[in-house]
């Protein structure tokens, strides 16, 4: 392994650290904020380079949506707190890298919610399916 691919590895290693911790300190109330940010969250990511992301978050907001209502409870909280802090972190913006940064602002962000995606894979393929199941209400 060269120096830069052992230097990536440690980068993510120390986000999904990162993650694991600061997602211990967060709770339920936590939710009504990322569910009333969730346009501002959308915004900060509106460029093309985040369209899959912008897609995957708007159904992880939907999560905890659901999960507040009582309607979706399939998933362990371990999940759901790292889903609340990683949007939380996208909301922040003087994080790791301040996102006023032209082109590498957001970097990190998108990094935290990628590791946060992979973590929570299984748990977030679940709901994916419940919800492609779930009938409309007229």
């Amino acid at each position: 392994m060269t120096r830069d691919e052992n230097d990536s590895r440690l980068d993510k290693n120390e986000v999904e650290r990162r993650l694991i911790t600061s997602s211990q300190k967060v709770n339920r109330e936590d939710i009504k904020e990322i569910v009333d940010k969730t346009n501002e969250i959308l915004q900060k990511l509106g460029g093309d380079s985040f369209r899959n992301l912008v897609g995957d978050i708007r159904l992880l907001v939907s999560l905890l949506q659901d999960y507040r209502r009582g309607s979706y409870e399939e998933i362990p909280w371990s999940s759901i707190a790292a889903v609340i802090f990683s949007l939380l972190y996208l909301l922040n913006p003087f994080d790791i890298i301040p996102d006023m940064i032209p082109g590498i602002g957001l970097l990190d962000d998108a990094a935290m919610m990628g590791v946060c995606l992979s973590m929570i894979n299984a748990d977030f393929q679940r709901y994916k399916e419940w919800k492609q199941n779930q009938v409309p209400t007229p």
